[in-house]
């Protein structure tokens, strides 16, 4: 996933969209810990099962944002 979203950044993408199954927390916590915020909710969206699909954004950061971000954690940690 932090393949795509480096390739969309280079793209010149500023934000990156997905949908997961409402019955996948699993799946929703990785992509909230990767910075992605629910959007809204597609009712039924998942056929045959009729599951309603959560969709989900992220603005993607730039890279300065996500050094200054590592450069924080660094001394943080020591």
């Amino acid at each position: 996933m932090l393949s795509l979203i480096n390739e969309a950044r280079t793209r010149g993408a500023r934000q990156v969209f997905l949908e997961v199954r409402a019955d996948n927390p699993s799946a929703q916590g990785l992509y909230r810990s990767l910075g992605f915020e629910d959007l809204g909710v597609r009712k039924g969206y998942y056929q045959p099962d009729n599951v309603d699909a959560v969709v989900m954004r992220l603005n993607i950061p730039t890279p300065e944002a996500t050094l200054a971000a590592e450069d924080t954690s660094a001394t943080d940690e020591s």
